[in-house]
Formats: C-alpha cells, sequence, structure tokens
C-alpha cells in the first residue's frame, strides 16, 4: 500500500483506537506524557509532548494498514450516528474531493498516523468531505456536529472555516483549523497553520538580536502580501525595528529589474561613488590616489538605506530572481542580511542561489520532522505531503485534551493550555483569546551544503509573572 488515494468513504472515515488489535505494529506502542496536563487553569502544568512511538516500526504489512483504515462493521457512506458510550468522537473536516483532495488526503493520513500511535482507548477519529468549498464545510460540519463530535480539526480554507465555525459555535465545540488567516480565528477557533505574524516576529526578533534593525520588506502583490506588509508592521514595533522601505511585485523576473535598482538606491550610490572619484582624483596626491585604487571594483559608494531585507517569496524562481537582482545592484552582506519566512523551507536547495548564502529565515525544528517523516514512510510507504505533520499534530493535540479534560470539562481549556504542546512540527501554543498560535521556530541559514541552525528554537514559552 502506498498511501491514502480517494475519498475518505473509500478509505474509512473512522479511525478507533482499542477496537483494533495490530499485533504487527506493537512496536509503536507510545511513551506516556513526560508530564500530564492538569485541567486546572491555574496550574496547567510544564509543556506537554505529543505522543510519539518508544521505537520505530521498520514496515507496515499491508493487513494492518487495511485493518487501520477499513470502514467498520461493513458501513456505507452516510451518517454515523452517535458514538458509543466512553467514547470521544473527533471530527476531521477537510477536503477529500475537489480542487484541494491532495492537501486533505495527506492531513487525513497525518491524523490518522496519530491515531495509530496513540495508545489511548476511547477516542475515535470520523472524517467528514468539505468539498473545499463553504457549503461542503458547513455541511460537514453540521454532519459531525449530529454525529456528536466533541471536537473538530480544519477545515483547511478560511471561508470553510468560517462556515463550520458558525455551527460549531452554537454547540460550543472547539475548532483547530488548519487555515493560517487571522481573519477567521478566535470564539472558539484556533489555527494550528503556520501564520505569517509569528514567522515574521520570530525572524524580526533575530534580525534585531544581531543589531539589524532598519528593514525592508518586498512581497508579492496579492492577498498574502497584505497580509505580510500589516503583520511586518505590527511585529517590527514589538521587536524594536524600523520598517523603513516597502516594495511589492508582480509579473515576470524580466519586469523587476528597474524596481529593484531603484529599491537599492543604485543611482545615488553610483553617482556618490563618482563624485567621490572626482574629489580624489582632484586632490591627486598618494593617499587619494591609493584610495581611488581601491575603488578599482566598486560600482557605488555607501550603504542601502536598511540593513536587512525581508523577502516574503514563496516560489523558487521569484526568490532567486529578486535575490540575484538586490546583489546585483549592491544589496548584499556583510551590510544587509537577506531574511525570508517559513514557506522557504519547502523551496528545494536554495544553497545552490550563491546571492542566498548567508540568508536566514524561521524553519519547523528539523529532528522531529525527520523522524515523523521516517515513520509516516514506513507506514504508508511513501513520504508525507508537507501539510501532514499538521494534520498528525491536530489528531494528537485532540487525544491528549480529551484526555486532560474528562468527560465533562470543556476541551478548550486544555487545547489552550499556557505551557504549550510539543509536536512534530516544533512548540506551540495557543491564544485563548485570539485563537491563533504561537511556534518556537528555529532560526537557520542558508549554506552551500544546505540550512544550518544559528539561532534554536525556544524550549519553553515565556510564562505571565515570570
Amino acid at each position: 500500500m502506498t498511501g491514502l488515494s480517494g475519498t475518505g468513504n473509500e478509505q474509512g472515515r473512522i479511525v478507533r483506537r482499542g477496537a483494533l488489535v495490530l499485533a504487527a505494529l506493537a512496536s509503536l506502542a507510545l511513551s506516556a506524557c513526560e508530564s500530564p496536563l492538569s485541567s486546572s487553569r491555574e496550574d496547567p502544568g510544564p509543556v506537554v509532548k505529543l505522543p510519539e512511538p518508544e521505537a520505530q516500526a521498520t514496515s507496515a504489512p499491508d493487513s494492518a494498514l487495511d485493518q487501520l483504515l477499513m470502514r467498520e462493521s461493513g458501513e456505507t457512506a452516510g451518517r454515523l450516528g452517535l458514538p458509543e458510550p466512553g467514547v470521544t468522537r473527533v471530527a476531521l473536516l477537510v477536503p477529500l474531493s475537489g480542487q484541494h483532495q491532495v492537501a486533505g488526503q495527506a492531513l487525513l493520513a497525518g491524523a490518522q498516523m496519530a491515531l495509530f500511535e496513540a495508545s489511548v482507548d476511547g477516542v475515535e477519529l470520523a472524517s467528514y468531505d468539505t468539498k473545499g468549498t463553504a457549503d461542503g464545510a458547513h455541511d460537514a460540519a453540521a454532519d459531525a456536529l449530529s454525529d456528536g463530535a466533541r471536537i473538530i480539526l480544519g477545515p483547511l480554507l478560511a471561508p470553510n472555516v468560517a462556515a463550520a465555525a458558525e455551527l460549531a459555535r452554537t454547540r460550543n465545540v472547539p475548532v483547530v483549523a488548519f487555515s493560517n488567516s487571522e481573519q477567521v480565528a478566535g470564539r472558539g477557533v484556533y489555527l494550528i497553520g503556520f501564520a505569517p505574524y509569528d514567522q515574521i516576529r520570530r525572524i524580526l526578533n533575530h534580525a534585531a538580536s544581531e543589531n539589524r534593525r532598519r528593514i525592508a520588506v518586498i512581497v508579492p502583490r496579492d492577498a498574502y502580501g497584505d497580509t505580510v506588509l500589516a503583520d511586518t508592521a505590527r511585529a517590527a514595533a514589538e521587536a524594536g525595528v524600523e520598517v523603513v522601505r516597502r516594495l511589492s511585485y508582480a509579473g515576470s523576473p524580466t519586469e523587476w529589474q528597474g524596481m529593484i535598482k531603484d529599491f537599492a538606491d543604485f543611482d545615488i550610490r553610483a553617482r556618490a561613488l563618482s563624485q567621490e572619484r572626482a574629489n580624489l582624483r582632484s586632490r591627486g596626491d598618494e593617499g587619494a590616489l591609493a584610495a581611488l585604487r581601491r575603488m578599482d571594483n566598486r560600482e557605488t559608494l555607501g550603504e542601502a538605506p536598511y540593513d536587512a531585507v525581508l523577502i516574503a517569496a514563496t516560489d523558487p524562481v521569484a526568490l532567486k530572481s529578486l535575490s540575484g537582482l538586490l546583489a546585483f545592484y549592491d544589496v548584499d552582506l556583510p551590510a544587509v542580511r537577506i531574511l525570508g519566512l517559513e514557506p522557504w523551507d519547502s523551496l528545494g536547495r536554495l544553497g545552490d542561489e550563491g546571492t542566498l548564502i548567508g540568508a536566514r529565515y524561521p524553519a519547523r525544528p528539523l529532528a522531529d520532522r525527520r523522524a515523523f517523516a521516517e515513520r509516516y514512510a514506513a507506514l504508508y510507504g511513501t513520504q508525507p505531503g508537507r501539510i501532514a505533520s499538521l494534520g498528525y499534530d491536530a489528531a494528537a493535540l485532540a487525544v491528549i485534551a480529551n484526555r486532560t479534560a474528562g468527560a465533562t470539562s470543556p476541551l478548550s481549556d486544555a487545547i489552550t493550555n499556557p505551557y504549550g504542546y510539543l509536536g512534530v512540527d516544533g512548540l506551540f501554543r495557543f491564544d485563548g483569546a485570539t485563537g491563533l498560535s504561537e511556534r518556537g521556530l528555529d532560526v537557520v541559514e542558508i549554506t552551500p551544503r544546505g540550512s544550518i541552525v544559528v539561532d534554536p528554537a525556544p524550549t519553553s514559552f515565556p510564562q505571565p509573572g515570570s
């Protein structure tokens, strides 16, 4: 078996832990939490590590995986009905058909893996197809709530989250959504996706620690770029840095040369160099002539009006073109450092582009991601999609929250544990008021041999009064 394909109805909508006997994968028994969460808001306890296996399975026989994924009791497509007494139903709302089905199936695979690895009875995962539309998400949420879901994981897209949340709030059922759009967060909706603001705050604080306090920003001319600009202004104020220049790009790289030339103040600095050479030649003394010789290979004089440039490109062609143009117009290290955001981590071998050597960006801690990918490959026979880890961490969080809250306490109290959780994507926690996530991210530097960590992710979050 080489991964998931098709819809949730074809693969099986329910995964029940405790109802399966997976002797072939007994080595995937989970370690207990290092310290259990407290259900008390006054004493939430330390960071909780989400479940991970004590030992890694080297292979997953098809029969065991088929047993995990099959629909129990020969159920066919349709309503599931209420869960059995003592069983908590976790509803996963993702696009299993339509334009975004690949992402939805990756989330489903990750979530099923978490339930597969979690040594806990009384929790089941039921998947509902949103079809990638707001109407589909509304209908999926209605079905999940009627089927007794105690927590909803998903949907993926912001309009779909809004549609599902409208119903979930009427039942006080928390929603842990995969979107990173701040507009749909809050009032019981928690965003487990990687929001731009959190990434920007991390990289700007790192820039400030290097005493790089004049920041320029280059963003695509679209909704994502608008969000980055707004979030950069807010994060800069917190970090004590100043955004001194902004640029939005559109079109093809061949159209960007003039705007990057202006952005770099190249003509101003070239004229300054020409004037200085004229001044030195007019002096004519030995010191002036030596200074002239040192300027032989220079094209500009004076620094750019910033000491760091944040490039919010999300595709490698744009990123490499922009960094190349900046270097061509004398914007590079050591005077100016190129900065990026977490999406850079999925853009391939950036170290092959010489103008990106020395650039830095926030990234998910690598060690846990690598271990997750190895376990995923052993289970499914394929490498995980980039978004699969969010499905895993969301489902693992639901298991822990259910264990902590018990049968009657609100799951939201456990979800918003201020000490946070440590999952396969690193440390994270949710703000109970805004629903936004805060993450512990590494800062990595691009080198010819790959990215290296220069500022490790925090191992805990600061607490009030600490």
